[in-house]
């Protein structure tokens, strides 16, 4: 997962999950996704309109989250981020708050926060 995560998708179209709209793993289907901890970045476009996709749990070590990468995305609900302190986008911080519900959450990668994040 985290070869994955480092992908930088030129737009959402470039990425495979925007026709198959699933992604799997040995097999599996992943509908809950747990970045792996040492990722620090996700990268543009990597999880685009990925529906099959209904949780995410982002680790401490994530410092930056690349614009769209989870744009799209129907079926996310929960996003559980372990440090929801410090993000920003283009240069305005983001209240923990928004990031501290995991439906608020995920709402806002889902549908709003379309360009990139950055945390310090």
């Amino acid at each position: 997962m985290a070869a994955w995560c480092a992908i930088d998708f030129a737009n959402g179209s470039a990425n495979p999950l925007s026709y198959a709209h699933n992604l799997y793993l040995n097999g599996e289907l992943v509908i809950d996704l747990v970045i792996p901890d040492g990722v620090t970045s996700i990268g543009r476009n990597a999880f685009y309109s990925y529906d099959s996709l209904t949780s995410i749990t982002i680790p401490d070590s994530v410092t930056s989250i690349g614009e769209e990468a989870f744009y799209g995305c129907t079926g996310l609900t929960s996003v559980i981020f372990e440090n929801p302190n410090g993000w920003s986008m283009g240069g305005e911080a983001i209240p923990a708050a928004d990031l501290v519900d995991p439906a608020t959450a995920a709402k806002y990668l889902r549908d709003t926060y379309i360009f990139a994040l950055t945390r310090e």
